[in-house]
């Protein structure tokens, strides 16, 4: 009986599965690529992929994960690492070519890179490149645009505000760490300062770009 009550309940599981996901007669299911990460100087080149799911009508899952894949940027030497972003957006308003999505992401990403610094121990200057490990998650509300391009294509614009909390290392000694110059009568830019911050801290997460799309089916 038990065995029977099992197969059943596994049953209905699958069929509940397969009416969501075969429900609508087209795009319920695409493939993503986010190009503006090709071209990210600051984090090195990474490419990011995804898909986003049309589990109903007004509820869409968004997936999108990604890597380096040129091991060069215009700040971090032989950056490596990956992200992975899922998401939760519902349909606030739209037609069937436009449409208006908000929605909670979040993200996780891990990335170890290069780093020149200028450092000074016992009066002491010289350069050294060091290490720096970093994971990053990221709790944001997101606004996206959806501009469809026909029956298969289409297009998001997307921008978003939210959290991020980070925790940084440097396989530098401590004393070398005190002795970093990093500050602006040093000659270090913002950019520089945040990209070789070490320890853990939060600051505001501002999101934004343009994702395309192919459906599946």
């Amino acid at each position: 009986m038990f065995k029977k009550i099992k197969t059943s309940c596994i049953l209905v599981v699958f069929l509940l599965f397969a009416e969501i996901l075969f429900a609508q007669k087209n795009k319920t299911l695409a493939l993503t690529l986010s190009p503006a990460a090709l071209i990210d100087i600051y984090d090195g080149s990474s490419l990011r992929v995804g898909t986003d799911w049309n589990a109903t009508p007004k509820i869409m899952f968004s997936l999108e994960v990604g890597t380096n894949i040129i091991k060069q940027s215009m700040l971090k030497i032989n950056p490596s690492g990956y992200i992975i972003k899922p998401s939760f957006n519902v349909l606030v308003s739209g037609d069937e070519w436009q449409k208006h999505y908000v929605g909670l992401e979040f993200s996780h990403k891990e990335q170890k890179y290069g780093f020149l610094d200028s450092i000074v121990v016992n009066q002491i200057g010289y350069k050294k490149e060091h290490e720096i490990s970093r994971k990053i998650n990221c709790i944001s509300l997101k606004y996206s645009y959806r501009n469809e391009l026909g029956k298969k294509f289409y297009y998001d614009l997307f921008f978003g505000l939210g959290v991020r909390f980070t925790s940084s290392k440097s396989n530098l000694s401590q004393q070398e760490l005190k002795g970093v110059k990093n500050d602006e009568l040093s000659g270090v830019t913002q950019v520089e300062m945040a990209l070789h911050k070490i320890g853990n801290y939060v600051v505001p997460n501002v999101l934004g770009g343009i994702k395309f799309g192919y459906y599946l089916f």
